[in-house]
């Protein structure tokens, strides 16, 4: 139930809002998303481990 931003497979990168809750900071998840996929790398301050992508 929180937004995905993130790397799933070699090439493939996932962002993902979570149910619409994720409306009120889609300008910084878009920010977060465009950032990792054009440097392929976490830069942000914020912890990418909060954002990753997990598959049950």
């Amino acid at each position: 139930d929180h937004p995905y931003v993130g790397w799933v497979d070699d090439g493939i990168a996932v962002a993902l809002g979570g149910c619409g809750a994720a409306a009120k900071s889609s300008d910084e998840l878009g920010r977060l998303a465009s950032t990792l996929f054009e440097s392929a790398n976490w830069t942000d301050t914020l912890p990418a481990a909060a954002f990753e992508p997990v598959f049950d």
